[in-house]
Parts: C-alpha cells; structure tokens; sequence
C-alpha cells in the first residue's frame, strides 16, 4: 500500500483520527489568524513618549477611559464598532472614523464628543459630561501624542479582575521545535537551523507568539527536515524499533496498539485520544493486523508533522468555584514545565508524572522544578535567554571587510564568547544577576587582550581575569561586545547607547523619531550634533533621555578599544529622571544603572516576554511586583527567579479569552 506523503495523509486516506485528519486545516487557520495580527496596527506605535508622559497617561487618562468609556467601547462591547481600549483600537476608530488624531486635539472626535459641543454627532458619555479637568486631561493628552505605554495594550472594563494569564496556542519556535525533535529521536538537528525561514524577533525575543506564523515556507521546511531525520533515525532499523517501540520492537499484533500509544504520548505530550489511537495504528498494521513495509518510518514521520507535535496548547479546564478560570492539565502543566525551564519538549519522566496527575501538586512542582534547574538544559535554556535580551547575536551582524580600524573575526567571535560566558557565570550559577553589570571579572583571549591593552599569552585559549578596582572598564559596558551591539558600522553612535540602556536595563520606552523626521533621520541617525539634537523640537524631548547616555561612554571606539582622541575621565554622561544619574566611564555607568534600582524589575519582566511567548501587560502588575520581592530576598540568583515564577499561581491557571 502506497501511503504518499504524511501531510497528504490529513486529507485522504487516514481512517477516522478526527484530530489529525484535520491538520492540515487547523494549519490554514493559524496561519489566516497570525496573518491577521501581523496586519493589526500594533500597540508600539504609541511608543512615542518618555516616563513621565506614560504616567500622565496611567494617572489622568486611563481612568478616565476606564470608567467612562470601555463599557460600551470594549472588549465586551462596540457600539457604532468602536473601542477604545487600546491605542490601535484608538487609531482604527469605528463607524465614523479614527477617535483620536495624536497631536491634534481639533481634529479628534474623542475630544469633540466629549466637549458635548450643541452641533456634535456624538456626547459622550451618554450618561453625562464629563468634569472639567478631565476634559483638559484628555485635550493635553492628544495634544501631547497620546502617549500609551507599550506594557500596558490594552484596558480592561470597569472593575474586571486582573488576567491571570492568556490560554494562546502557538507554534514552537525554531529551537523549541529543532531540541524537541533531537530528545525524541536522538538525531542532532543543530545543521537545520538554517533550512528555517526566519522568525521576527518581537519583544527581543524569537519565541513570541505573534511572531510565529506558519507560512508555506515553514511547512515545506517541516517536511524537508522531517524526511531527513526519518532517514537518520532509521538508519539502522533495530536500535530505531528498541528507540521509539522499547515495549514492543517488532511491532508485533499483540502490543501494537500499546506501541503506537507510547510513542504517541512522547510526541504530542499527552495520551492519544481513541480516534487519534485507532488512525495512527492503521498506518502501522492493515485490516488482517499485518505490518506494513516501512511502517515504523511513516508513523513517526507523521506525528513529527502534526499539528499536535508543532503546536502548544495549554487551554486547561474550568476550575470549580471560579467561573472563567481554566486549570492547566496535568500533561499541560509537564508541557509548560519542560519548554519553560529547558525549552523542549517533556522526557518520559515528567509525562509519567503528569499520568499520576503530580505535576499539579505544588510541592511536587516546586522539587521538580529544583530538580531541572540543576540540569545542563536549564543553563542551555537560560544562556538563550541571556544573549536575546542583550541582543548579543547582532554581534555576528557586523560586517568585518573594510569598515572598522582592527576589526576581523576573531575579534567578533571573541566579544560574542566573553558575553556568552558572562551570562553564564551570572545567570546559571549561584550569583547575583545584576552583577554582570559591574563585575571586575571577566573571560579574555589575546585578541580581547589587546582590546583591553592587557599583556598577552602567546596562544588561542580564554583565560578569567580579574580587572584591577580602578579600571574604569570594569562590567557589561567596557566591553567589546557592547560596543558592537550599540554602534553602527563604522561608528559609535550616542542614540543606540541610550536606547540600549533605557530599553534593556531600565526597561523605560523611548519612542522613534516622528514620522515627518524618519525619513531625514533615517539617512543618517547621528548626522545632526547632539547639541543641535537636544536644542530643537520636537526632537530634544526625547534626545535629552538618550544622548547623554552616550555621552558618558564617548572614550571608546566601535570594538571597544580605547578613542586616543577622547582624554580619560573627561567624558560626562547622565541618566535624566533619576537622582545621582552622573558617570564618566564605563564603569561608573554601571553603578549609576544599578541605583536606579530598576534593573531587577527589568530582568523579570523581560524573563516574563521570554516565558509567556508575549509582552506582559499591566493586568500583569502584581505578578511582576510579586515576582521582584521575591527575587530580591533570593539575592538576585535567577534560577530562584524562575522557580518563583513557576510556584506562581500564573503557571498553572490561566483566564477564560473574552
């Protein structure tokens, strides 16, 4: 019997497995759905404000919206299709156009209803003016932009309690999907990466859900690598049958059904359904329980194609006594689990316990968790984490030919490998996260030796040193990977620095540039002076949070190499909006960042991006205010971090979608 190709199988010829025969269509849909809101006007296009301007919003605007308008203009309910709970909701508009135009008051029809003006096609709100100063409130908000913080997408109505977490299905990022297919078949899928189309990276991050579409690129990619590890798994067909059938290695009648059930509870991280059961035992055995040619390659091949393999779901079930609350089951719960803490797919181990429904105990959750912290994945998983938050791998982005004085590979590849083991000593070990910021230890070879002006060794290996207590140099940003990330080809440039610091480590939104400017600026970011930047509008508002930033490190050139132009010490750098914010050095812009005592708040709502596949919102606040009290009394050791995260009651329970 010619069984075609697997995918073909979701729409001719497999029996009744309900599940899988639909794949092909529940591809279709994710696909329709992410193009859908690709297409949707993001939230980061109100990012176009500082702080200050954010919390005009949180502590004038948003009640306002919150208590007057989002109960007929949310999510629950549009009259006349508007909603106003969120600024692309704002910008969209509903029957008669958009409700606001940011930086023109005049021309906003939110504005102009409430002003209950005697020729208006609207008053709102209906049940009555609103006060003076809320009138005001809102004018000088459009006025100023309509500023919306980027954490914050969208407004919940009238006294709705907070979300406790989004129940999102989506698919596995390239390397949750590239390690799951290594631990179940125990080829080394390291050369696939490249098959992959690309991922957006949203948040700074490859995982979120938004970005992972399914296009016809990636499905043909799926069935490429699939076939290829088929080939490799079954290259010598008895240790594949002892791999994946341990039970039952011929695939005798007699365990079979026993046989495809295993496998398949390793493969969709759950049990097989009876339909699913029945439909993917008929691809082993015929109607007379004879074998079929070349049916253990077909069987895997096709569950590493389905939609249940490719997708997480962690949808849960109602929780008695709190209406529009779901539980994760306890296969969910091993599923998070193990995709959270090592970013694959859950070993045999973990399903077993999730059979005796212990993956919901939350004694047995918290030793478990402990348990996989100590494994070499869990330190892979947050190496991960560690170089997409800090950008690391742009570094292998800068081109080597011709553009920068003493730059070539081996000083790429030498700035990358000293972050990597940065994060490492700082973020898998028992020690303090933000120390990395500051430290005085560091990993060098003589390429970085030279860098540093430091004696070399005659040879290729990295050695750890200790950087003397005056060496302005000391931490994250004297070294030469920062300055790769935060300059442009062939120079530094004031504006990535600021960006990096505000974004990365203080977790404070800087807008883009006007969209009258973008073009101008586009051409060349740093061609205008930075006295000429912080002198004009609309420009200086935002330069005066970012240039002076890169002030403070303007000693140093494009590879981290000392500017012989620039005298030591004599650089003068600030961090506006927060108390004793000045430096002069790398060093000291350490400190400075570590007194704003913002970082630990930074690096666990950028842990919760990376976690969730999504960015957190403000619903999210006392998870996030919870999680930071916590890691403060761990000292800071990450590890603690995530195994708070996981002992949260966000892990386990997740809210209805509206």
């Amino acid at each position: 019997m010619h069984l075609g190709h697997p995918l073909d199988m979701f729409s001719a010829g497999f029996g009744t497995a309900g599940r899988i025969v639909s794949g092909l269509a529940l591809f279709c849909a994710w696909i329709a759905a992410t193009e859908s809101r690709a297409a949707d006007p993001a939230p980061s296009a109100a990012e176009k404000h500082g702080p200050a301007q954010f919390e005009f919003f949180k502590e004038k605007v948003r009640p306002i919206l919150r208590e007057a308008c989002v109960e007929c203009h949310g999510a629950r309910k549009q009259k006349g299709h508007l909603r106003l709970d969120s600024f692309a909701a704002l910008l969209k508009g509903g029957d008669a156009g958009a409700a606001i135009k940011p930086g023109n008051a005049d021309l906003s029809l939110l504005i102009q209803s409430v002003l209950y003006l005697p020729d208006a096609e609207e008053q709102m709100p209906p049940k009555g003016k609103l006060s003076e100063q809320q009138i005001a409130d809102l004018t000088a908000w459009v006025k100023m932009g309509a500023p919306w913080p980027p954490a914050e997408p969208t407004i919940a109505p009238p006294n709705e309690d907070a979300v406790i977490a989004s129940a999102d299905m989506r698919r596995l990022s390239h390397r949750e999907y590239l390690r799951s297919i290594e631990r179940l078949t125990g080829v080394r899928t390291g050369r696939y990466g490249g098959q992959l189309p690309i991922d957006a990276s949203i948040n700074g991050f490859d995982n979120q859900a938004s970005a992972l579409q399914v296009s016809s690129e990636t499905l043909e990619s799926y069935r490429e690598i699939t076939a290829d590890v088929i080939a490799q798994a079954f290259k010598d067909p008895g240790a594949a049958a002892t791999r994946f059938f341990p039970s039952c290695p011929t695939l005798a009648k007699t365990c079979v059904t026993d046989a495809v059930a295993r496998l398949g509870r390793r493969v969709f991280r759950r049990p097989l359904d009876d339909e699913e059961l029945r439909g993917l035992r008929a691809l082993v055995v015929d109607g007379h329980g004879r074998v079929r040619k070349g049916a253990a390659p077909a069987l895997l091949e096709t569950m590493l194609l389905s939609p249940q393999f490719l997708f997480r779901s962690e949808r849960g079930e109602p929780v008695p006594g709190r209406p529009g609350v779901r539980r994760l089951t306890s296969y969910e719960a091993a599923s998070a689990l193990s995709f959270a803490l090592w970013g694959e797919t859950p070993e045999d181990k973990l399903l077993d316990a999730a059979e005796a429904s212990l993956t919901l105990d939350s004694r047995w959750l918290a030793q478990q968790t402990a348990e996989m912290l100590k494994d070499k994945r869990a330190d892979s998983s947050i190496e991960s984490f560690g170089m997409q938050w800090l950008r690391v791998p742009s570094i292998d982005l800068v081109p080597i030919a011709g553009t920068v004085q003493g730059l070539d590979i081996n000083l790429r590849w030498a700035a990358t490998d000293q972050l990597r083991r940065m994060i490492r000593r700082y973020f898998t070990r028992d020690a303090n996260a933000t120390g990395f910021l500051d430290t005085a230890v560091t990993d060098i070879n003589d390429r970085l030796a030279k860098v540093y002006e430091l004696p070399t060794k005659g040879n290729d290996g990295t050695r750890e040193i200790t950087l003397a207590e005056d060496d302005d140099r000391r931490g994250f940003f004297g070294t030469p990977g920062f300055s790769f990330i935060t300059s442009h080809v062939d120079r530094t440039s004031e504006i990535l620095q600021g960006l990096y610091v505000r974004n990365k480590l203080l977790c404070d939104s800087v807008p883009p540039p006007p969209a009258t400017l973008a073009a101008e600026i586009s051409k060349d970011p740093d061609a205008h002076s930075s006295e000429a930047r912080l002198s004009k509008q609309p420009c200086a508002g935002c330069h005066r949070l970012l240039d002076p930033i890169g002030r403070g490190l303007a000693g140093f050139t494009v590879i981290g190499a000392r500017d012989p132009s620039v005298a030591r010490g004599t650089a003068r750098g600030s961090i506006e909006g927060y108390p004793d914010a000045t430096f002069n050095s790398p060093a000291t812009l350490a400190k400075v960042v570590l007194n704003t005592g913002r970082v630990p708040q930074c690096i666990v709502e950028h842990t919760l991006a990376w976690l969730k596949g999504r960015g957190i919102t403000s619903a999210e606040g006392p998870l996030v205010e919870q999680l930071v009290k916590g890691f403060e009394g761990s000292g800071y050791r990450y590890k603690e971090l995530l195994a708070l995260y996981i002992g949260s009651e966000d892990f386990l329970y997740r809210k209805d979608a509206r």
